[in-house]
């Protein structure tokens, strides 16, 4: 359905048309560059198109400690951002080419992996730094994300190889046990030690084994 003039949000973004329209498959494409936050005002439409008044919010980067300091956690951002970004070389150029912080914190809310809300709320967000607050604070918490999903990962790998070792150590210890053929009590598992002292296995499995052969020993005394 076509927008209605409660659907377009009270701040907008000056842009201008950075090249000519190109034609993809059955849609015209048109690349835009937005320079300012504008707020709207009598605005009127859709037919045959909207039309508004535009108050333009220019917002200076201050020059101060707290301003200062921000900047400098939003170079770090900038850092997991083009992590993030590894695969996208047009956003990770683009990225390199800001200086300007302002431009840098509605870029790097540009790329964020967030939610649609959340980057309308930062579009109606004037403040520039209270802006870089929560464009910071949303790359934290998506490096955090990053981070848990990275640990959760190599946990399961772990204990995949882990049954892995288990089911492999447990075939050798049958292997052995049909090596020796059927047997009772001590004698059995005397000749499962020895023969596991033959083989040239590594600490870990020999203690695994022999973890085995325990448990087989314990299982035998109590069904005696």
């Amino acid at each position: 359905a076509d927008p209605s003039v409660t659907d377009i949000l009270p701040i907008g973004v000056l842009a201008r048309v950075g090249r000519p329209p190109a034609v993809h498959g059955d849609r015209q494409v048109v690349a835009i560059q937005g320079f300012a936050r504008v707020r709207l005002g009598d605005l009127s439409g859709p037919v045959p198109y909207f039309e508004a008044n535009a108050e333009r919010l220019d917002q200076e980067w201050p020059d101060t400690v707290a301003a200062k300091a921000a900047e400098r956690a939003l170079h770090e951002a900038v850092t997991e951002v083009m992590n993030a970004a590894e695969g996208n070389l047009p956003v990770r150029e683009l990225i390199e080419k800001v200086t300007d912080p302002t431009v840098l914190v509605d870029l790097i809310a540009y790329v964020a992996d967030a939610e649609m809300t959340w980057k309308q709320d930062i579009l109606m967000t004037v403040d520039p730094l209270v802006r870089a607050e929560k464009v910071i604070k949303q790359v934290a918490m998506m490096q955090e994300i990053a981070d848990a999903h990275r640990t959760i990962r190599e946990r399961v790998k772990s204990d995949l190889k882990g049954q892995e070792r288990e089911v492999i150590l447990r075939r050798q210890l049958k292997a052995i046990q049909e090596e020796l053929g059927e047997g009772d009590g001590d004698d059995e598992i005397g000749r499962l030690t020895k023969r596991i002292d033959e083989l040239d296995l590594g600490e870990e499995a020999k203690n695994a084994v022999a973890r085995e052969v325990g448990r087989m020993s314990r299982l035998q005394s109590g069904s005696a």
